[in-house]
């Protein structure tokens, strides 16, 4: 669903800035690319941050499937009822 891509992409932004500017710094002074600091500095600092933004949408998505069960809507929502 698309009401599911705001809260992630909004997390990933936030948890990405959210990177100490140091430890960048850090990974530039021992010789890292940019690529090499996004893969082993940013992404693995954010990724709590990242997961919280996955995590409400999946509860999201689980209740409003229920509530669809509970109007007739049927799918998923009748196997969790």
């Amino acid at each position: 669903s698309f009401d599911s891509v705001l809260p992630i992409l909004r997390n990933t932004y936030a948890g990405v800035q959210g990177v100490n500017r140091n430890l960048l710094e850090s990974g530039k002074g021992i010789g890292m690319t940019t690529w090499g600091q996004i893969r082993l500095v940013e992404l693995p600092l954010a990724v709590p941050i990242i997961m919280a933004g996955v995590r409400t949408p999946t509860i999201y998505l689980i209740g409003w499937t229920t509530l669809a069960a509970f109007i007739g809507g049927g799918g998923l929502g009748d196997y969790i009822l």
